[in-house]
Parts: structure tokens; sequence; C-alpha cells
């Protein structure tokens, strides 16, 4: 049940949109962790 206030239009844009941000920001924190890494100082 889509939250009062967003059509079901809009919803099923955010639903098809989600996936795609999700796994966009999946890859800014693996960059994020990778770049602030302790394992690249030890060397």
């Amino acid at each position: 049940m889509p939250p009062h206030g967003i059509s079901k239009d809009a919803s099923n844009r955010l639903q098809s949109a989600f996936p795609e941000m999700l796994s966009q920001w999946l890859d800014d924190q693996k960059s994020l962790t990778f770049c602030t890494s302790p394992e690249l100082y030890d060397n």
C-alpha cells in the first residue's frame, strides 16, 4: 500500500528507480571503503 499523498504512478517510478539508486549507493560505499581502507597505508 503506497503512502498517502503519493500517486500510483509516482510510487511505481520510485520502485523502478530504487534498485538503481541502491546499486549506485553500494558502489559509492565500496569506493569509500577502499579509499579509506587502513590496509592501503600498512604496506
